[in-house]
């Protein structure tokens, strides 16, 4: 880590927002005393837990011992990273972000301007091939086949890369892109024979890929029919599809095919139609579906969540109505159930997808469909209770109630919605109740159990896990805390190496940056240098309890730091010899072994208080 421009952008953010304005904007604030208290998004809460701390500009829910910043409340509210969580506060506070330096020179495979403008290029140029040239009649007719006509193909820019070995590299030595660069973004791959490169997506209808932000970032390929045969006897025929694979620029589990097209109308309506091919996409475009995206040769994940919850509230997940295709709902039904996200779930007929359903029964069949399609929890009921017997068959019958309560209990219960929400859950519990023959009030208690387990062992995890420090180095992190201005004489004394634990670690480089760069590292510079949302609510935690001990104790701080510096010493020294005796037994010749041994007996008189003999003295 280190102090850069971006630091000055924190604090001009700070400055202009406070975290009541910020976390206002989500809630409702009551004020306490001279601080604020909320109902927490986190958590089943139905008192106020989360607490807003004006004089810190921290937050902090005690249920879920998560607090922070600004920075970490937009984070973990919008479900974004660092830096998109300050460009949406930057934004709020109507502050121009600095750009950041490149580290790199144009034309290097690392650096990002460069792979974009290739990946421009490329696009071009497949295109180009697609509309113009000869070698491409198979994969126009391939495209007319298809329903895919002029207008999808200028919409979603759709190429052509010839059957060719060297197609692409041939017309990329007549620009400034090397091949380096190509391979940098996947469009061409290493020969193991020839050591040369070679085109990766020859012979394939090319469907370009972009963010959504409308740059190209990749391409997906679906091979022509006649050329999907096998070279050899004894090879295998070529993949039907192939994505890019992962690079600077893309990266399939957090992108999603057609969403810089899709994303205005997705925006108005908060609704999103996810499919799992480009054809499909294609095909709702041109039936007038203008809120459908497809994944990327990858199932739905939490990374694609953060993307998703941008644009969408709800998603209406499409798939195919065989086995693979219910597989596939229930690994991402949960997930999106956590998420607070509405996912419904659209069963098409066995072996149809969403293109050729839309070709055999058209738009408004589709859409019946949809909005017919069962949401998440009703699907998961669905699939639990499915030829089970559940009134004589007793064991699956507990099972599939734990695994639906187990779903239920995962959906959070926003401030927003509360009634709305509770509304849900008891229509939900009272069909349960008339389906298992289970007393209702029995099925609320055990739910709450489950929530209270669940947060129990979610709070137990993110310490032992993600905020795990040892005694000693708690010490000294709590020790600065108290008293910033002693962190000169820490630095003389204690090394980031010292630290046991990665966390200690982290924390301590933060504060040698803020010496480094000038600064005391209190509370309020810390909470702007640090990004990770699990090391601020660790900062928060650990300055008020710095608090509380510098108001309660008689022990001056640098007496603290005098116990904690021969602490630290103790375990340096106990570690040299660990790493000298080893050495002994291992390598040492006769000589090193003798001046070893000295030292192992000067450093034990040392520890014992005992004066070290001087070398002639009997």
């Amino acid at each position: 880590m280190s102090f850069d421009s971006s630091i000055d952008d924190k604090e001009r953010i700070k400055q202009s927002l406070s975290i009541e304005e910020v976390a206002g904007n989500y809630m409702d604030l009551r004020r306490q005393g001279s601080a604020f208290v909320a109902i927490c998004p986190w958590h089943d809460d139905t008192r106020p837990s989360l607490q807003i701390n004006p004089v810190k500009q921290s937050w902090k829910c005690w249920v879920c011992d998560i607090g922070g910043d600004i920075f970490s409340f937009v984070m973990r509210r919008e479900n974004v990273q660092f830096r998109e969580a300050m460009e949406i506060l930057a934004r709020q506070a109507g502050i121009e972000l600095t750009q950041r330096r490149a580290q790199t020179k144009s034309g290097d495979p690392n650096d990002k301007p460069t792979l974009y403008k290739a990946m421009v290029w490329a696009e071009q140029l497949f295109h180009h091939c697609l509309l113009e040239s000869p070698e491409a009649e198979s994969a126009r007719k391939y495209l007319a086949d298809r329903n895919i006509d002029q207008s999808a193909i200028d919409a979603f820019n759709i190429g052509y890369a010839p059957d060719s070995w060297n197609w692409l590299l041939d017309h990329a030595r007549k620009t400034e892109f090397s091949e380096l660069v190509l391979q940098a973004v996947d469009l061409v791959a290493k020969s193991d024979r020839s050591k040369g490169f070679y085109d990766r997506f020859r012979g394939r209808v090319i469907f370009p890929i972009r963010d959504s932000n409308d740059r190209p970032i990749a391409v997906g390929g679906r091979i022509l029919p006649e050329l999907a045969q096998p070279t050899s006897a004894d090879s295998n025929p070529p993949a039907k599809y192939i994505n890019s694979r992962e690079t600077r620029l893309f990266s399939k589990s957090e992108q999603l095919y057609a969403l810089n097209l899709m994303r205005d109308s997705i925006s108005r309506s908060r609704h999103m139609i996810v499919v799992e091919g480009y054809t499909d996409v294609v095909a709702g475009w041109r039936a007038g579906i203008d809120n459908m995206v497809a994944v990327l040769g990858t199932a739905l994940g939490q990374r694609h969540l953060r993307l998703i919850r941008r644009f969408a509230d709800q998603v209406t997940l499409v798939l195919d109505g065989d086995e693979a295709g219910r597989r596939r709902a229930n690994e991402v039904l949960e997930l999106f159930v956590t998420a607070d996200i509405d996912l419904r779930i659209m069963t098409l007929p066995s072996q149809a997808d969403p293109a050729d359903f839309l070709e055999q029964h058209g738009v408004n069949e589709f859409r019946r469909l949809a909005e017919q399609s069962a949401d998440a929890i009703d699907h998961k009921i669905h699939i639990e209770t499915e030829g089970v017997d559940l009134l004589r068959d007793t064991h699956r019958s507990h099972q599939a109630l734990e695994s639906i309560l187990g779903t239920i209990a995962a959906s959070p219960r926003q401030m927003s919605s509360k009634s709305q929400t509770n509304l849900r859950e008891q229509q939900l519990l009272a069909r349960l109740s008339r389906k298992f023959q289970v007393d209702v009030g029995q099925l609320r208690t055990r739910l709450s159990d489950i929530r209270r387990n669940t947060r129990k062992v979610a709070k137990e995890d993110s310490k032992s896990v993600h905020l795990r420090l040892t005694d000693r180095d708690l010490e000294l992190i709590q020790t600065i805390l108290e008293e910033p201005e002693n962190f000169p004489i820490v630095f003389e004394n204690i090394t980031e190496s010292q630290m046991l634990e990665e966390t200690a670690r982290k924390i301590f480089q933060a504060m040698c940056d803020c010496h480094h760069a000038g600064n005391l590292p209190d509370f309020e510079t810390l909470m702007l240098h640090i990004e990770d949302p699990d090391l601020k609510s660790l900062l928060v935690r650990l300055d008020e309890s710095a608090a509380a001990r510098a108001e309660g104790s008689s022990v001056e701080v640098k007496a603290k730091l005098e116990q904690i510096f021969n602490s630290f010493n103790r375990s340096q020294q106990r570690l040299d010899q660990q790493q000298a005796i080893s050495k002994l037994s291992s390598e040492a010749d006769d000589d090193e072994q003798d001046q070893i041994m000295k030292q192992l007996l000067e450093q034990t008189l040392q520890r014992q208080g005992i004066s070290t003999p001087t070398e002639g003295s009997e």
